[in-house]
Formats: structure tokens, sequence, C-alpha cells
């Protein structure tokens, strides 16, 4: 069975070219997804998504709450523009479900859609992850977005490896380690305390496996909140979504 990798070697496996490699394949699995007139170059409102084949469908998955902002400013606005990293389109008649308690929301993308966004799909089935269980996370912050000289959007992406601090029935919690403990594993500097970290609602979590000196991922929860200052992190437990993109809580 897969079983959590000590801390000396979390450690070790994230500083190495290993860790910037499974940096690199959480960041292939996330798309910004993001609304508004870009053409006024108004910063647009934001969030972030990821991708799921089962063997029953394939779908998107948000945080309820980005696809409730994106929903209302588009039943206002006929002009604005959805996107999926440089993918447009209109995600109203694409929803699969929403959650009643938990904050998760699923769509329906096309196969051929889901190669021009460019994006890996994330490992099913769910896995449940216990406390002290190493995950990686992805999303786009808002701070992270800027127009380039040529009126191009683009974002920064912002990941980090952790450990689950809790996990109810429903949710799962991450805290932000001391700085000296974490490992600057692309050597471009840690998040400053107090960093905005708005726009990372619905990005995965990913829990780091091991067995037999094999390292594997699977994904473990959906980004709903993140406090002000990066300490505490909460997702939905991903186990609540069903193989066909129904969410059951």
């Amino acid at each position: 069975m897969p079983h959590e990798l000590p801390d000396p070697e979390k450690s070790k496996l994230m500083k190495g070219d290993c860790g910037r490699e499974l940096l690199k394949i959480v960041e292939r699995s996330t798309a910004a997804f993001f609304w508004g007139n870009v053409q006024s170059r108004v910063m647009p409102s934001s969030g972030s998504a990821f991708f799921v084949k089962t063997s029953a469908a394939l779908f998107g998955v948000t945080a309820k709450h980005v696809y409730e902002a994106f929903e209302e400013r588009a039943n206002q606005d006929r002009s604005m523009v959805c996107q999926l990293n440089d993918v447009a389109v209109d995600l109203r008649p694409r929803l699969i479900s929403k959650g009643c308690d938990c904050d998760v929301a699923t769509f329906e993308i096309l196969p051929s859609e889901l190669s021009r966004v460019d994006r890996l799909t994330t490992p099913w089935p769910p896995y449940i992850p216990p406390v002290n269980k190493s995950v990686l996370i992805a999303r786009f912050p808002g701070l992270g977005k800027r127009f380039s000289q040529s009126g191009i959007l683009t974002f920064g992406l912002c990941h980090a490896c952790t450990s689950i601090s809790s996990v109810s029935d429903r949710d799962i919690s991450m805290v932000r380690e001391p700085d000296d403990e974490v490992a600057d594993v692309v050597g471009k500097g840690l998040p400053p305390r107090g960093f905005d970290m708005g726009g990372m609602s619905g990005g995965p979590v990913i829990a780091l496996l091991e067995n037999v000196g094999i390292v594997s991922w699977a994904l473990a929860g959906v980004i709903y909140e993140c406090g002000t200052y990066f300490e505490i992190i909460k997702a939905t437990r991903a186990d609540l979504i069903g193989e066909d993109g129904i969410i059951h809580g």
C-alpha cells in the first residue's frame, strides 16, 4: 500500500530535480479561470480550475463560489468573455453540479477544448489523505495577473509542497510551516507573509504517495479558501465528487 513520505525524505525529494518535476506536473494540471472584458485592459476577475477524466465523464472542477461569481457577472454583461487559459468558453450551459454544503462546482469540457487549454487531467479515483500526508498545491493568485506591453493577459502560477494538518468528513486543512522549514524548490523565494492569495480557489490538492520507492500522485481536494496571510489553506475533499461529476455534499 502507498504510504506517507517521512519528513527527511520529503524534504530531500522536494529540494531536488524530482521536486521540480513534481511541481511541473501539478502546474500542467491547473488552469487559470477568468472572466471580464480583456480588451478594455481592466483586470478581469479570476480563480483556478483543473480537469478530471473518469470511466464515466470528462469534466472541469473549480470552487463553487468562483463559478457563481462568474455566473452572476455573465448574466449581467453579455459582452463578458470567460476563458480557461487561452480558450474562450461560456461555462453557464456546461454546469454539471454545485455542492449544497461544500464549495465545489463541476462543468463539462470537450476533449478538443481540453487539448487547446493544454492541461493534464488529475488522477482518478480521489484519495482521502490522512493527517501529515504530503501534498502539492497549485493556483493562480490574483496578484500574479499582468497585462504585457502588447496587451496580452498573463498569470503567475503559485505552487507549493506542504502537509495536511486536519481532515474532517468534508474538508482538509493545511497550515503554513515556519519559513525555515519550507523548501524553496524552484529558487524564486517564498511568498511573503501577507501576500494576497485571492484567485487561488478552485486549484487542486495533490497527495504524494510512495510505494516500493516509486512516487505517485492522487487527487485529494479542491482549494476553496486561503487566509489573508497564507497561514491556512482549506480544501473540500475530492471524494465528494462522483465519477459522473455530481457532487455529494
